[in-house]
């Protein structure tokens, strides 16, 4: 269904393309606008060729739209709208009706070539071909104006009300001229020459104001309604251009060597002129269209309060939105500030624990034995060296037949405080030195049979020398009366470690 729309509405575009294409032409030879020989001396062929290329350059330009705008409005009238296609397919609907209209404005070529081969001109050998050549530009001039009538459509009603004031204004002059029964006047391209009138500096000034006028007036009048249902602004305001710029296109392209000529009619001088100036003109019609706009009805007014109401409060919402973000944001990274210097504090702290529990332990002093705890048995004397390695030391019995120990004495040095009978070695069957030891240091227990003496205190028993202390002067209560040992210091020995 969509190819049969799309190639209905292709041919559609040739059909009516070719037929304005033609129609125009036959109005043109009809009421002697295109011709390319004068009835009036023809010898003096310049003026009436020239003024008949850029008739049938604006012709090819014109047809081509018309083909194009043509077909695109009659398929908008389906039960599918071109309107309603988006994207690459919308722009490849346009370009199929564009070169569609142009295929069909090319029927112009030997409806122009043909006839043209009756011109006269002392510079042109092939008539026919330079103007087949013209309409050919027209028809591209014509293309691309295409384009821009199906985009705006303010753009298509400016060709098509410039197309038929054009047309009626060269019936006008025409008719003028028969009316008054006046030799017939070649009538120019959108320009109209009253009979007299003044002249300033050897332009024709009644049809100049007329034709900046008009291009004004269409110009404006064109964008009115495209302004009013809302159409681009950018559309609305360029429409006024599109018109008088194939018209000017088409005199620059016919335009004669003014410079030397002697024999270069009025009109047509005035109308090449100024078309340029038209151009502006109706540039300025549809930009004051575009400026002031029409008057809004209540409901367009009441439309546009709400959407600028809708703007605003969209506005409004991403501030808030950007607002809290950011106070999020800040509050976020305060909590992250705060976690870390708790974390440094706390990790500061622990290691500061650390450092001084380490500090304590080295600073820990050796347990000094009291006074009170100097009587120890013979027992309290097998963990002192695990004290010294840090070590736990089995408990050994002090009588005969235990368990053969570690020598304890094996990583001592040479000048430890203790006797060498003082520890107990691997392997020894008795502890003999040990009891000997404990003689020499504990006084035996009083029997029944000895009598303490009456005259002298009884001797306590002598304290051991434990390792880590110092030796002690004997006081009174570790000797007998003067205090000292009656048998004199015993010398220190050791074993030799086996």
């Amino acid at each position: 269904m969509a190819a049969r729309s799309w190639a209905g509405s292709s041919i559609t575009a040739v059909a009516i393309a070719a037929g304005a294409g033609a129609a125009q032409l036959g109005i043109g030879y009809g009421l002697g606008i295109v011709a390319w020989l004068p009835a009036v001396e023809p010898d003096n062929g310049r003026v009436p060729w020239l003024a008949s290329l850029a008739w049938v350059v604006w012709i090819a330009a014109t047809s081509t739209v018309l083909g194009a705008v043509t077909a695109h409005m009659l398929a908008g009238r389906g039960d599918s709208h071109p309107d309603s296609l988006d994207g690459f397919v919308l722009g490849a609907w346009r370009a199929a009706l564009v070169f569609a209209a142009a295929i069909g404005a090319l029927v112009v070529v030997p409806l122009v070539a043909v006839p043209a081969r009756a011109a006269e001109t002392p510079d042109n050998f092939a008539p026919e071909w330079t103007a087949a050549g013209y309409v050919v530009l027209g028809v591209i001039i014509g293309l691309l104006t295409a384009v821009g009538a199906l985009t705006a459509r303010a753009v298509a009603a400016n060709v098509v009300a410039t197309a038929a004031y054009i047309w009626l204004l060269a019936v006008i002059s025409v008719t003028d001229n028969l009316r008054q029964g006046d030799e017939p006047v070649l009538a120019q391209l959108a320009f109209w020459e009253f009979n007299g009138g003044p002249q300033v500096r050897g332009f024709y000034m009644p049809g100049v104001v007329v034709m900046l006028v008009a291009a004004a007036a269409i110009g404006f009048l064109a964008a009115w309604r495209a302004g009013r249902r809302g159409d681009s602004r950018v559309g609305v305001a360029i429409s006024g251009a599109v018109g008088p710029l194939l018209v000017a296109a088409a005199y620059l392209l016919a335009a004669p060597q003014f410079a030397g000529e002697d024999n270069v009619d009025i009109s047509q001088w005035s109308a090449a002129m100024f078309a340029p100036y038209a151009v502006i003109a109706g540039l300025a019609g549809s930009v004051l269209v575009a400026a002031i706009g029409p008057p809004l009805t209540a409901q367009e007014k009441a439309e546009r309060r709400a959407l600028a109401a809708e703007r605003q409060a969209t506005r409004e919402a991403e501030r808030q939105a950007a607002a809290q973000a950011r106070a999020a944001e800040k509050q976020a990274a305060a909590e992250r500030r705060a976690a870390d210097k708790q974390a440094a504090a706390e990790a500061k702290a622990q290691e500061k624990a650390q450092g001084k529990t380490a500090q304590e332990d080295r600073e820990t002093p050796v347990p000094v034995l009291s006074k009170a705890s100097d009587q120890r048995s013979d027992d309290d004397l097998v963990g002192w060296p695990a004290a010294l390695e840090d070590k736990p030391t089995a408990r050994v019995a002090t009588s005969s037949g235990t368990q053969p120990v570690r020598d304890p004495d094996d990583d001592l040095a040479d000048d430890d405080y203790a006797p060498s009978r003082a520890y107990r070695s691997l392997g020894r069957s008795s502890d003999t030195d040990a009891k000997a030891y404990a003689t020499d240091t504990v006084e035996p227990e009083p029997t029944a049979n000895d009598k303490p003496a009456e005259d002298k205190p009884r001797p306590g028993p002598k304290p051991p020398l434990w390792p880590g202390r110092t030796a002690q002067q004997p006081t009174a209560d570790d000797s007998d009366g003067g205090g000292t040992d009656p048998d004199g210091p015993r010398p220190r020995t050791r074993r030799p470690k086996r």
